[in-house]
């Protein structure tokens, strides 16, 4: 009860907002609500309170060491809107840095997800042939597949990202040019776009 929204699946920045604007910070707030949560979080209302009563029916993996991390945000509402999208996706990556770091790993495998308003769902992955897990690398590898394969043409319900093929993060990141595919290379730049040149 005591811990924030943002600690419950699918509750990224712009739920968390919108949430707090409705008077909603804690999960008690959410547990507590006397209202229609409708109106705030639409069709993810129901899923959302469930998960704050802790019902959750996705299956739980259970084993010592993890196979894939993965975040993802469902938006209140549909966006294309890059600023907000660049903000989730930099959310989604910092959290799964930060949980590379708990179980000491890094990963070969990127990914992303994307879900549009018609629930039509794609993903797109590369695996790289030296491990990965710091933010700024996942988050520019995720910019890349977003724009390699135009998945941000039209507005997304929900953003995700993931990373698989874990390894011992002794392995050392010696540089973001990564192989891909055995010819496609990531490019070491400070600007990332969504959508392609």
């Amino acid at each position: 009860r005591p811990l924030p929204v943002r600690a419950l699946y699918g509750v990224g920045p712009v739920t968390a907002n919108i949430l707090r604007e409705g008077g909603v910070e804690l999960i008690s707030d959410l547990q507590d609500f006397p209202g229609d949560l409708r109106p705030l979080l639409g069709s993810f209302a129901e899923s959302l309170r469930r998960f704050a009563f802790g019902e959750d029916d996705r299956p739980v993996e259970v084993g010592e060491e993890a196979r894939s991390i993965s975040a993802e945000e469902t938006f209140l509402r549909d966006t294309s809107d890059r600023p907000v999208l660049k903000s989730s996706l930099r959310e989604l990556a910092a959290d799964i840095a930060q949980r590379l770091r708990n179980h000491g790993a890094a990963a070969h495998t990127v990914q992303v997800k994307v879900r549009y308003a018609d629930f039509l769902t794609l993903s797109r992955q590369v695996t790289l042939d030296e491990p990965v897990a710091e933010e700024e690398s996942l988050y520019r590898i995720a910019c890349y597949l977003l724009r390699r394969d135009n998945l941000v043409c039209r507005p997304l319900r929900l953003l995700g990202l993931s990373v698989s093929a874990l390894t011992d993060s002794r392995w050392q990141q010696l540089s973001f040019w990564c192989e891909i595919s055995g010819r496609e290379r990531l490019a070491h730049g400070n600007n990332m776009s969504l959508t392609p040149n």
